[in-house]
């Protein structure tokens, strides 16, 4: 399987980090290309606990905000990584790579060999209903979203060849060298770079848990979230849809767990246990 990493550019995301690491690796993500923008929290204390058991690389990209400093984080992965890599993921902390037929990545890229950059929809998750903010897996208290109809579903996030690569279009698309396909492999109908018109979340697409509880979301705002232009509350409901079920993510959760219990050891594994976070792999692995 060829080299496959995630770009992430993150400021102060330590309640989430460690489960979007543990979730992607389940994946078939190789290596994780972390660059902090100037977090002022746990957030590269956490990332950096979970290199017992993935491939964790942080880089510093200082105090700059807004999509300058990201455009310019990513470019700086192409370039610094496209020997190392054969694909870059680039999504950001509460977008999850996921497929209906629970696939690993290397099934996705055995059909994209002559392809430059595979573009996923987004399919823009809910709050299932929680005010306060729930325990346990993002990807467990959050399995209802959006249908296709929803207009913000049609932004991409996508998949990139580093080395044909030539710049960043916005967060959502890429210029590149070559072909831009669909997960299926059919060419894309754009309205606008990272826009398509045509939304399709039948199999591949990336879950965003944009708003998540009424409770995360203030947090979310207080923090100061880096686009100016979505500090609106107002925003919440407006991307609170919870019309779909949508338990492909959720299908995981045992092996994440799993995973984060290698990584954070026994005392916090022992603990966790008691809040019920792993009482079903705890009960699978006792002794008969």
């Amino acid at each position: 399987m060829p080299g496959v990493a995630a770009c992430l550019f993150v400021r102060n995301a330590e309640h989430d980090i460690q489960e979007w690491i543990a979730y992607h690796s389940v994946l078939g993500i190789n290596a994780f290309l972390i660059y902090d923008n100037g977090s002022d929290d746990a957030t590269v204390v956490n990332a950096r606990a979970m290199n017992a058991v993935a491939d964790v690389r942080i880089i510093p990209w200082g105090q700059a905000t807004g999509k300058a400093a990201q455009n310019e984080a990513y470019e700086h992965c192409f370039r610094q990584f496209q020997r190392e890599f054969e694909w870059i993921l680039v999504i950001d902390s509460d977008e999850y790579l996921s497929n209906a037929d629970g696939l690993q990545i290397e099934s996705l890229l055995s059909k994209h060999f002559f392809h430059a950059e595979i573009a996923f929809n987004w399919a823009c998750f809910g709050s299932n209903g929680h005010i306060e903010t729930p325990t346990g897996l993002t990807i467990e208290a959050f399995t209802r979203r959006s249908n296709e109809t929803f207009a913000e579903n049609n932004h991409t996030k996508c998949m990139v060849r580093p080395e044909l690569a030539i710049g960043v279009l916005n967060p959502h698309h890429f210029d590149v060298k070559g072909p831009v396909r669909r997960p299926s492999g059919q060419p894309f109908l754009w309205n606008t770079p990272g826009r398509t018109r045509n939304i399709d979340l039948s199999n591949w697409k990336i879950n965003h848990y944009f708003v998540r509880s009424y409770a995360q979301w203030e947090a979310k705002l207080a923090r100061g979230y880096r686009d100016s232009t979505q500090r609106d509350k107002s925003l919440f409901h407006a991307y609170d849809r919870n019309e779909v079920l949508d338990e492909a993510a959720a299908a995981r959760a045992d092996e994440v767990r799993l995973l984060l219990a290698q990584a954070t050891g026994g005392s916090r594994l022992e603990q966790r246990a008691k809040q019920g976070w792993f009482a079903r792999v705890l009960g699978r692995l006792r002794p008969c």
